[in-house]
């Protein structure tokens, strides 16, 4: 089996990327920073020497690789915790502080929530840097945009005890206020800035088009959006077991590439030149939707089916979801660890590919018609998938959750592309898009409603199993696939023919 895997360059390709996330998972286990990572890597060099002068015997080269990217993943695992560290102490009483507005700010009914960056506080007669970002807590009526420099008082408190990365999530919360607009917006990155003003237009178009909480809905479903949602009906979805439609996954980034490359057929451009084209579409949408883990990862899959298209090579669903999880893990190894929507995304995927046909073809009993069979299956697939992870992380599993799925999953594409159409006839004349407007309501309200209706179930899992009992529900769930992929297909009859009897009447 070695000497197939080693003289495949796809497959070496595969068994080297899982090389690296075995890497990066067993450090994940013990985050305890480790002076040996450097020892890490001068033993991976010597494996790559090694494996550089096994010469044409494969299988030692296979297996000095797999060492060397797992040793590799141990080090990058090291410089990332080196990169992080625990926030300083916060300055003492409530002192006044001055920042810059870093990120898109998230409005809602009584309060306004901003990420400060480049912080600094009033101390001993000067204006001292803080380090860390600051996430403000300020009043709704505060007039402030990317870019803009705020001053404020108040207590600053951690976020959490964990690690801060710089220049991500913020280390310290803070309540202020008072906070006030006192500079103008500053050109931190003119890229962000566009992106956030196109968000904010998106979100005026379908505000004017479409009443709360089906406007805050939409853009949940197009871009990922969902500041604007009602707590209410976001329990709604959880409790229903229909929270993953409110991210943005790997559907929207296949209609995203569907209608750009059906786009560029109508009007007869050659399909390398489509497959380019697309690809450039998926990395503006996942710019748009903010970077999300799951949309990244689709991304990166549907990146690597279109340069199969370029290269004239089969597209290999698994080996493309392994290359996007050890890139992804390579700019930033915590994620395994410490993003809950990277575990989810790739669990389900996982369990789409392998439990999907699987249970497509044994949910006989359901009929074919409109990919009712389908759908049940690959909502089955995915739920199992993610079974071990929903339970250690929420404790709670309801068990409506796929036949809530049956009834809202249809209505969702009718949702988006009605919503989709009429924010984009809305930007050119507002009346053009009422019409669209109000078909896509008509759907947003189902949704609405259905989950509303299921969230109230009483039929739920409460469990919240340790680590070993995760790891063991795995365990489990890689049985089950083996037992279903060695599993002979059978049928069952309900009543059993004779076989015919041949008369033969002879003449006397």
């Amino acid at each position: 089996m070695l000497e197939r895997v080693a003289v495949s360059p796809s497959r070496t390709f595969l068994a080297l990327a899982l090389a690296f996330i075995a890497g990066i998972g067993t450090h994940a286990i013990d985050e305890t920073p480790r002076r040996a990572a450097a020892i890490a890597v001068l033993a991976a060099l010597a494996a790559l020497l090694l494996a550089a002068a096994a010469g044409r015997r494969t299988r030692p080269r296979l297996l000095l690789l797999s060492a060397a990217f797992f040793l590799f993943a141990w080090a990058r695992y090291d410089a990332g915790l080196a990169e992080a560290r625990p926030p300083a102490d916060p300055p003492a009483g409530t002192p006044a502080f001055t920042g810059l507005v870093a990120d898109e700010p998230r409005s809602g009914p009584t309060d306004t929530i901003l990420v400060m960056d480049r912080v600094f506080f009033y101390d001993g007669g000067r204006y001292a840097p803080l380090g860390e970002r600051v996430s403000l807590t300020a009043g709704a009526g505060l007039a402030a945009g990317y870019g803009s420099r705020l001053a404020w008082t108040c207590r600053l408190g951690a976020v959490s005890a964990g690690l801060a990365l710089p220049g991500r999530q913020p280390a310290w919360s803070c309540y202020g206020r008072d906070a006030a607009v006192v500079g103008p917006a500053a050109r931190l990155d003119r890229w962000k800035a566009a992106l956030f003003a196109f968000r904010s237009r998106l979100r005026e178009l379908s505000g004017r088009l479409l009443p709360e909480p089906e406007s805050s809905l939409l853009l949940g479903l197009l871009i990922g959006d969902r500041s604007g949602l009602p707590d209410r009906l976001v329990a709604a979805f959880r409790l229903s077991g229909t929270s993953h439609i409110l991210a943005v996954s790997g559907y929207n980034v296949t209609k995203v590439a569907e209608i750009v490359l059906t786009a560029c057929a109508c009007v007869a451009v050659r399909r390398r030149t489509a497959a380019v084209v697309a690809a450039a579409s998926l990395t503006g949408f996942a710019v748009l939707t903010g970077g999300q883990a799951s949309v990244v990862r689709a991304a990166a899959m549907g990146g690597l089916s279109l340069l199969a298209i370029l290269c004239g090579r089969r597209y290999n669903a698994p080996a493309a979801l392994t290359a996007a999880a050890a890139v992804m893990l390579a700019l930033d190894p915590r994620l395994l660890r410490h993003d809950v929507g990277f575990q989810l995304s790739f669990a389900a995927v996982c369990g789409l590919h392998f439990f999907g046909p699987a249970f497509t073809r044994r949910l006989t009993l359901l009929p074919e018609a409109g990919g009712l069979r389908r759908t049940a299956g690959e909502t089955l697939a995915a739920t199992l998938a993610t079974l071990p992870l929903i339970l250690c992380i929420f404790g709670y599993l309801p068990l409506i959750g796929p036949l809530a799925n049956l009834v809202i999953l249809p209505l969702i594409p009718w949702a988006m592309c009605f919503g989709a159409l009429s924010l984009a006839l809305g930007a050119l004349l507002p009346a053009a898009g009422l019409p669209a407007a109000w078909l896509a309501g008509l759907s947003l309200r189902a949704i609405i409603g259905a989950a509303s209706l299921a969230s109230l179930s009483p039929l739920g899992l409460t469990i919240k199993p340790g680590p070993a009992a995760t790891a063991a529900l795995f365990g489990w769930l890689g049985l089950l696939w083996y037992a279903l992929a060695r599993a002979r297909p059978t049928t069952v009859r309900l009543f059993r023919k004779r076989p015919p009897v041949d008369i033969i009447i002879e003449d006397p």
